[in-house]
């Protein structure tokens, strides 16, 4: 099978138009106009496979950027449909004589007339993800950067698709560059010599994005899309200069912004459009010289946290620990907030919110990035552990966490979870997930939250807790050795009740705990409870507590066999509907839950009957979310 490929390669000409950070309102984002050049493949299709290959070779050379193929390229090719799409087939590099062609060997299987045939190259930051779903073949990770021309090619995405006839020739297959750039002259301080830090905000920015190979040719997902600002690493400052490459997603950019910090913590910001907006197209290269002006790490958050639209930035974990310490002073309260990168922490951690200067109103959005590291806590009685201490009124979502989380906690008043200790009336925890290891040494723990707390006395003042779409797959340990009750649970560790019937209540729905998940207590003492979704439940309030859709295939070891999908004390009630777990477990321990729809079979996953009548419950109850095939919650 033979492709021919056209390769557009792209050209910088000279410094148009300088951006400066008092740049005039009829300004506009200067743009460099691409050299286009034909650029032909040729792919030899045989029956075997293809072994080992890497990605294109970048050159800048004499003020001209071109892409020339080398012979360690990595270039994946897939074939199919939307709806069977086959493995992705590793094809290896022959340069020609000018390396602007390039002969490619590999192998496409089950090719018949019609189908599709699409050629991405890869790269550390290009990854074919999601096999299953054709609409998601080609991840792009725009969120850490070099700020180097060669890392930013590394980052630029080069697609294209044919139809295949019979034989072995396909012929005029184009490659397209799915990948814009900015190239970006900063002034500092004229005495600055300095390694920075940079992060890029703007509205319409990506931080992750995704393809389609087959079903859209190649064209961006944008329901996939994860938002979030570019961060640039040890970017070098000489004598107040630095020139840094910037690789994106082609998108619509408005309120561009830079922050950047130097060795000595200082802070820089560099507004990069002004009012401007721009359709940024890909293949271009747009060139802008902005001064930065002395900043604190304050007004380093964009936005002002008034609401949602604009809500703080948070891009850096010096920014992370700002905020937190706003918090914990009493101050930024009711404010927003969304993450707008990965957060790495590690050593000692003080979470956001104590029990006296709570995390209280408005939210935090994750927008689906990541705590990563193996962080410390150390919390006195009645407090919380985790990135969070203690949250009331207010919602926090959209956070996954791979941290190991190791808490000293003094109480068993303490509550420690991956996300959240402590859970107050009036707050929602949604879509949030740890994979992480989360031990405590006493109090309740859970992978998401430890303690869920309502306490409702008026009912004209009646509030609703409600823990949404969570799930965990990591290891929940608690190290107490206390006679007293206590709970670790997949989920929750333990839900506390003191209210009056029908003023406040809790609402658990949607949430999981994988198979590989272990709810354990090493020191195991008669009175340790380990629960698949929550450790522990206590007081009597039969219509208080309402947990729908869940489901866990955890292993438990709690003790004298307190282990079930949720645990309780002798007396008990709460309404439990439409769940499934792993055969051996119970439903409950003691048994006393009321309204039961449940099944058990020995697998590691839901049944489809099961993933049905959760589904069923979760869209009376009017969730925006549903399971998927294999049992994992998604948004509608």
């Amino acid at each position: 099978m033979n492709i021919k490929n056209k390769l557009s390669s792209l050209m910088y000409a000279p410094l148009a138009l300088a951006l400066l950070a008092a740049c005039s309102s009829d300004e506009d984002f200067s743009e460099k106009t691409p050299e286009v050049k034909g650029q032909t493949l040729i792919i030899n299709a045989t029956n075997g496979i293809e072994a080992n290959s890497s990605r294109t070779i970048f050159t800048d050379e004499e003020t001209k950027v071109k892409a020339v193929w080398g012979g360690t390229d990595n270039v994946v090719v897939v074939n199919g449909t939307s709806s069977n799409v086959s493995a992705p087939a590793n094809f290896t590099v022959t340069p020609k004589e000018d390396a602007h062609y390039a002969t490619l060997t590999g192998t496409v299987t089950g090719l018949t007339a019609g189908n599709v045939v699409s050629g991405y190259i890869v790269s550390d930051y290009i990854k074919a993800e999601n096999l299953s779903n054709s609409n998601q073949l080609v991840s792009v990770d725009y969120s850490k950067q070099k700020g180097t021309f060669a890392d930013a090619m590394a980052h630029c995405l080069q697609f294209g698709t044919a139809t295949y006839t019979e034989g072995e020739n396909i012929s005029n297959m184009s490659f397209y560059y799915k990948t814009t750039f900015f190239e970006l002259t900063l002034t500092f301080p004229a005495s600055l010599s300095s390694t920075v830090q940079l992060s890029m905000s703007g509205n319409g920015l990506v931080g992750k994005s995704y393809v389609n190979t087959v079903a859209n040719a190649g064209e961006y997902n944008t329901d996939a899309n994860i938002e979030g600002n570019i961060n640039i690493s040890d970017v070098n400052v000489e004598a107040g200069k630095a020139k840094v490459w910037v690789a994106m997603q082609p998108a619509t950019l408005s309120n561009v912004v830079i922050t950047a910090v130097d060795a000595n913590n200082k802070y820089y910001k560099f507004d990069v459009s002004g009012k401007n907006s721009a359709n940024l197209v890909a293949g271009k290269v747009y060139a802008f010289g902005v001064t930065g002006t002395a900043s604190t790490i304050e007004e380093s958050l964009i936005g002002n946290g008034k609401n949602e639209a604009n809500a703080y930035q948070i891009s850096t974990l010096r920014q992370l620990e700002f905020v937190r310490d706003q918090v914990n002073n009493g101050f930024y309260s009711g404010k927003y907030y969304k993450l707008m990168s990965d957060i790495e922490i590690n050593g000692e951690w003080k979470p956001i919110g104590t029990n006296t200067k709570q995390f209280k109103g408005g939210s935090f959005d994750g927008t689906n990035h990541t705590i990563t590291g193996s962080y410390n806590v150390n919390i006195a009685a009645s407090e919380g552990a985790g990135l969070f201490g203690t949250v009331s009124s207010a919602t926090i979502k959209n956070i996954n966490n791979m941290a190991n989380v190791t808490v000293t906690a003094s109480a068993l008043s303490c509550g420690t979870g991956g996300i959240v200790g402590r859970l107050l009336y009036g707050s929602t925890l949604e879509n949030c997930s740890n994979i992480g290891t989360i031990t405590a040494s006493e109090g309740n723990i859970g992978g998401i939250v430890g303690l869920v707390i309502i306490s409702g006395q008026k009912a004209e003042n009646k509030k609703t807790a409600c823990v949404e779409a969570c799930w965990n797959e990591g290891n929940v340990v608690s190290k107490t050795t206390h006679n007293s009750t206590k709970g670790a649970g997949g989920v929750i560790g333990q839900l506390q009740v003191n209210t009056i019937v029908g003023v406040d209540n809790i609402i658990v729905r949607g949430c999981y705990s994988k198979s590989n998940a272990n709810i354990s207590f090493p020191n195991t003492t008669k009175a340790a409870m380990a629960g698949g979704i929550i450790g522990f439940t206590g007081n009597k309030i039969s219509d208080a507590v309402e947990i729908y859709s869940c489901w866990s295939a955890a292993s438990l070891n709690g003790g004298s066999n307190r282990n079930a999908f949720i645990t309780g004390n002798g007396g008990v009630l709460f309404n439990l509907h439409d769940t499934w777990r792993k055969t051996g477990v119970g439903i409950c321990y003691p048994n006393n839950t009321t309204n039961v729809s449940s099944q058990n079979k020995n697998t590691d996953t839901p049944s489809a009957e099961a993933i049905t009548y959760m589904n069923a419950a979760l869209y009376t109850a009017g969730s925006a979310y549903q399971f998927d095939a294999d049992g994992n919650i998604t948004k509608k």
